[in-house]
């Protein structure tokens, strides 16, 4: 992702990991945005962001797993 909207970082947290999927797929839909692979990471969350046209960067993630 080539910019982030202010330094500023919101994020979505979703049910479960078929819920980020879905919101991942509707969001490589919508035109002008910029959006990541779903990515595993090492703190026990999986995510993906989505940067759009206006600059603002949004993180969509599962809850921490146990």
């Amino acid at each position: 992702m080539a910019r982030r909207g202010l330094g500023v970082e919101v994020g979505v947290v979703c049910e479960s990991r078929q819920d980020l999927s879905d919101k991942w797929a509707r969001a490589k839909g919508v035109d002008g945005c910029l959006v990541t692979d779903i990515v595993d990471q090492e703190w026990g969350m999986t995510d993906f962001r989505i940067l759009t046209p206006q600059g603002y960067y949004l993180r969509v993630t599962t809850p921490i797993r146990a």
